[in-house]
């Protein structure tokens, strides 16, 4: 499968950009629409005749080809063909020059009733004029289904005067004709298969107001990964391109975004996984969350999140983070790039502790609790997770930390009830109130409202499967890392004892249907273990794509512990 993108996607990109992103995403091909403000491709600097040898060294160099030049030339209409060819002969001049191998052009529309036929032919008759200029310079012509020369009818009478000509091919946007064919595309691609050279891959929504809202690769309606491997199932080799209407459309995902689900999507459909839900690998039914774990909420942090396919985050800090937090600004920017905002752990300490028997300690923990839960809540966070206790709490102050733990987490879950939340307890290490099933089924007796958030590395007492079978029916997130279960590490899974296959079994077991969030950072050194290099949001998301393949996930070449 080959794959390119083309320009119009990456608007605000410059060449460099464009080079290092299109290698980095490991597509083979750039299709230009516009490079740098310029559409014109006499107009580019990088085609300039002076400029050329150095073009395609550094073309070379990251490994990519320029596959096609996307003009705006469409004949349609009988006055303006002899600009349009005339715009088409220096398109066609350029890319011999350059090594472009083809151009796009338009037939775009043609009117309804009497008179269509005869616009529909001299489509054709502007287009054989195009062609029969750049055969003499190498150069192909590819007509793009477009506007409303969209289905067999519209393109029949044009065919009738381009389809014998050898350098005449057709590029197949498959959002274009969706509008005509639906799902049933068959017949379609059985009538410009002979002459099918390119493809545009996009996908648009069906039932919007105005109709045809195009969207991000598998949220449409578009049946894209069955019409890619028809065409592959007949040898087709061309190129697929990811025609991404940024240019036109200002309110579609970043590049940095859209880009990779692309390239993701597409990998999947050829090595024949369902594609669908691309934010999730095959066989998952969890949306793949991360925490915080008091990472600045910045604009550069949530598009790296959103780019390797995290759904949703837990916001994570302490106190005083808090207190200078910008909820909306946390609110708008998840929006922006379709994250989550899942929950809100609330704040912890030595000191933070609803189980505290200094009762004025106590008392300020229970409103910290409640102030960040408002704050959370106002901008939409539905789940609120509490810490039961801090520690250390000794073996005779356990009772009564216990009690007021639970008459503590009975006003939280009052409150939580009043603002529409739900409240998630955790299990906690050592000597921490939660430290096992018992202690949790203890716990959760305050409030029948009251719900487990389980982390995975805090368990020291009994083992995991037994925890979760106990309180399955109460868990409504995760925190997701491994340890040794000597005490918590908050190591990547693969990096510690958990048996992984058996947990995401066990995840089956209970139905679990939840976020799957991993609660650690991305230090390349913690005080027990040393990676060779930060961990990056991919290496959550390929961790996550072994562990629903049923693996245990291959800890990073490198790693040293230090225990």
């Amino acid at each position: 499968m080959k794959l390119s993108i083309s320009t119009l996607g990456c608007p605000d990109w410059s060449f460099a950009q464009i080079l290092e992103n299109f290698e980095a995403l490991g597509v083979e091909g750039i299709e230009v629409r516009g490079i740098e403000g310029q559409v014109e491709p006499d107009k580019i600097p990088y085609f300039f005749p002076e400029n050329v040898e150095e073009t395609r060294a550094r073309l070379a160099a990251h490994h990519l080809k320029l596959v096609g030049f996307g003009t705006s030339a469409s004949f349609h209409d009988p006055a303006k063909r002899e600009a349009n060819v005339a715009a088409c002969k220096t398109a066609v001049d350029v890319c011999a020059r350059v090594g472009i191998p083809a151009i796009r052009v338009f037939g775009n529309q043609a009117p309804e009733g009497e008179g269509r036929e005869a616009v529909l032919r001299g489509i054709g008759e502007g287009i054989r004029e195009v062609f029969r200029y750049a055969n003499s310079r190498g150069v192909l012509v590819n007509l793009e289904t477009h506007g409303n020369i969209n289905s067999i009818e519209s393109l029949r009478p044009i065919l009738d005067v381009c389809g014998g000509e050898p350098s005449f091919g057709i590029i197949w946007d498959v959002a274009h004709s969706d509008k005509t064919t639906g799902d049933d595309f068959e017949a379609f691609y059985q009538f410009i298969k002979p002459y099918l050279r390119h493809m545009h891959i996009k996908d648009h929504l069906r039932g919007t107001t105005p109709p045809y809202k195009l969207t991000n690769l598998g949220r449409g309606d578009i049946p894209v990964a069955a019409i890619v491997r028809r065409v592959l199932a007949d040898g087709y080799d061309g190129y697929f391109s990811f025609e991404w209407e940024k240019k036109w459309h200002p309110e579609l995902d970043a590049p940095e975004i859209a880009f990779p689900e692309f390239t993701r999507y597409m990998r999947r459909v050829e090595a024949g996984e369902d594609p669908v839900n691309f934010n999730q690998p095959e066989g998952a039914r969890r949306p793949l969350g991360l925490s915080t774990c008091g990472h600045p909420l910045t604009e550069p942090y949530v598009c790296a999140l959103r780019a390797s396919g995290v759904d949703s985050i837990e916001l994570s800090y302490s106190e005083a983070a808090y207190k200078v937090f910008d909820w909306a600004a946390a609110r708008r920017l998840a929006d922006a790039y379709r994250l989550r905002l899942r929950s809100v752990h609330l704040p912890f300490s030595g000191r933070l502790s609803i189980a505290q028997l200094d009762p004025a300690l106590r008392a300020a923990a229970v409103e910290t609790d409640r102030a960040v839960m408002r704050a959370a809540a106002a901008v939409g966070v539905p789940i609120a997770v509490v810490h039961p206790s801090s520690e250390p709490i000794a073996d005779g102050d356990r009772p009564a930390a216990m009690a007021y733990a639970k008459e503590n987490l009975r006003a939280l879950a009052d409150e939580a009830g009043r603002l529409g939340m739900t409240l998630a307890v955790e299990d906690l290490p050592r000597t921490c109130l939660g430290r096992d099933a018992a202690e949790m089924a203890e716990l959760l007796s305050a409030d029948e409202r009251l719900r487990v958030v389980f982390d995975t590395n805090h368990l020291l007492r009994g083992p995991i499967a037994g925890f979760v079978r106990a309180v399955g029916g109460k868990i409504v997130a995760l925190h997701v890392s491994d340890y040794d279960f000597a005490d918590e590490k908050h190591w990547l899974p693969g990096e510690g004892q958990i048996d992984w296959p058996a947990f995401m079994a066990l995840l089956d077991e209970i139905d679990y249907a939840g976020d799957f969030t991993y609660e650690l950072g991305f230090e390349q050194e913690t005080r027990t273990l040393r990676r060779p290099r930060p961990l990056t949001p991919d290496d959550f998301r390929q961790n996550y794509d072994a562990l629903c393949a049923g693996r245990t996930p291959e800890r990073l070449p490198g790693t040293e512990y230090k225990i």
